[in-house]
């Protein structure tokens, strides 16, 4: 039976000469197809097996490996006294027995220091190969040297098993296990390596392809940096190191990304160390989160900034331009400029708006209940401003209809399709500034910035951090007091005839 190994596992399944395997082969031991095909599950699984060992000690350097292997041999013999002192009773008993042999033979002085000698380097031989083999096991393979060298240390620690697997008959409850005893059930007990896929596996249930997708770059772009891809290569240093090499120009071999951006990432990279805790079953086995220095903006860069995001807002202008040649040429889409400005939807919102999500709270609030947006925080309510009441109310369609047109739904891509228009009354109108659909959302927030807390503005956005799920009287009225300040300057336009939408 024969299992191809991948190429980067096969350094780590030498053979016994320390080449690396290319194949896992196992005989099924018969001549017959039919047991052959009996056995077949079984040695399949067992190959398997070995692959799998294999691929959790992909990112373990052979140095830890060993080291958990000596400590595995200690805790073999040192947990196992019974075990232990049988061992020992047999292995005096045969060289007794063996010695007894020897002296029925009268044997002189001479040949009995050369028996001894012969029998001590045989045993000698015994252990180096033995050790050989059982570092093979791990996927190692030692030259004579590291051999004999790891025999040496092999025999050091079941020694000190034997010893504390003694004092646990001589002491009992008053046992104490030695140093070197402790240092090598540490060794045994470290959790293998974790890989930044793997403690991202733990959560990918939980996440969208769009998430999973950026998680993927980011981790692609730590190893290019980094060259390691394991959660222990994590630290203050690393991290600081990673999002100013991001940060740096291209010219001088970094990424030339811009500040926020590469904070952004070395927080999602350090986010994987939280999830891999979550999921830790044993306190020992959890990782210390750490600290980074985040990039710092000068205030020359916080002015670019702002002004940055002023220019990827849309202005009054360009939301009253967009409005008319939608009207022009996608009349049935005359609420979504109005439903993105006024309200503050994002796109993925907004198309499944449906009328029975707009009501009135216990105040007589006219609101917006947003109950399926893409994150936890997304989830809110938008009270209404008088303008986009003035728009929507009139317009009112059965409470199970959509907002926009039902139509949205049957194209494969709402996203892009919503997009294609936008650009083409853009085109239509020869408007120059921000006129996506995520520009109305920034001005909206602009609007908020001048005369709310940025509490209300983050509960209001959506954003992360806002306030709790639960609503005051007080907190409604604040939100609502914030929205009346929005879009006051633009006049919407609309076809004369007021037509519900279904």
């Amino acid at each position: 039976m024969t299992l191809n190994v991948p190429k980067e596992l096969q350094s780590r399944l030498p053979s016994k000469t320390g080449t690396p395997v290319k194949r896992l082969q196992q005989s099924t031991g018969t001549d017959s197809l039919a047991l052959a095909k009996k056995r077949f599950p079984q040695i399949m699984a067992d190959l398997q097996k070995r692959l799998a060992m294999a691929f959790e000690l992909l990112h373990e350097s052979e140095d830890d490996r060993l080291r958990r292997q000596l400590g595995t041999l200690y805790l073999q013999t040192a947990d196992n006294p019974q075990r232990s002192q049988a061992f020992k009773a047999k292995a005096s008993q045969t060289i007794s027995e063996n010695l007894q042999n020897i002296l029925q033979a009268k044997p002189s002085q001479d040949q009995i220091d050369s028996y001894v000698k012969g029998f001590t380097n045989d045993l000698k031989a015994l252990l180096v190969e033995q050790a050989r083999n059982h570092a093979a096991q791990a996927g190692i393979a030692l030259d004579n040297d590291q051999a004999a060298a790891y025999a040496a240390a092999s025999k050091r620690a079941i020694l000190e098993g034997r010893t504390n697997a003694d004092s646990v008959f001589t002491s009992g409850l008053l046992h104490q296990e030695t140093e070197l005893g402790q240092r090598l059930r540490a060794e045994a007990a470290k959790p293998l390596p974790v890989t930044l896929e793997q403690a991202l596996d733990l959560k990918r249930a939980d996440l969208g392809e769009r998430t999973l997708s950026n998680y993927a770059t980011q981790i692609a772009a730590w190893e290019e940096h980094i060259n390691a891809s394991t959660l222990s290569s994590l630290s203050s240093s690393s991290l600081n190191s990673f999002i100013r090499w991001l940060a740096s120009p291209v010219a001088k071999g970094g990424r030339g990304m811009c500040k926020d951006s590469a904070n952004n990432y070395g927080l999602k990279i350090r986010s994987l160390i939280k999830v891999y805790n979550q999921h830790c079953k044993q306190d020992n086995q959890r990782m210390a989160l750490p600290g980074f220095d985040l990039l710092q903006h000068s205030e020359t860069e916080k002015r670019q900034k702002v002004l940055k995001d002023r220019e990827r807002a849309a202005s009054d202008e360009t939301c009253m331009a967009m409005q008319r040649g939608m009207i022009e040429i996608y009349p049935e889409l005359e609420l979504l400029i109005p439903l993105y400005r006024l309200a503050g939807l994002r796109n993925t919102e907004a198309p499944f708006l449906q009328w029975q999500h707009i009501r009135k709270d216990p105040s007589g609030t006219w609101m917006v209940d947003l109950l399926w947006s893409k994150t936890a925080d997304g989830i809110r309510l938008i009270p209404i401003n008088e303008k986009l009441q003035s728009i929507l109310l009139p317009r009112r369609g059965d409470p199970d209809s959509y907002v926009l047109p039902s139509q949205i739904h049957d194209v494969k891509n709402i996203k892009d399709w919503i997009g294609d228009r936008i650009r083409n009354v853009a085109k239509h109108q020869k408007v120059n500034g921000a006129a996506n659909a995520h520009s109305y959302r920034h001005a909206f927030g602009g609007d908020l910035s001048y005369h709310c807390t940025e509490e209300v503005k983050q509960k209001l956005m959506g954003h992360k951090g806002n306030l709790i799920s639960h609503y005051t009287s007080e907190k409604m009225k604040a939100l609502a007091t914030a929205v009346e300040f929005v879009g006051t300057e633009i006049d919407f336009r609309f076809n004369k005839s007021l037509t519900k939408h279904s």
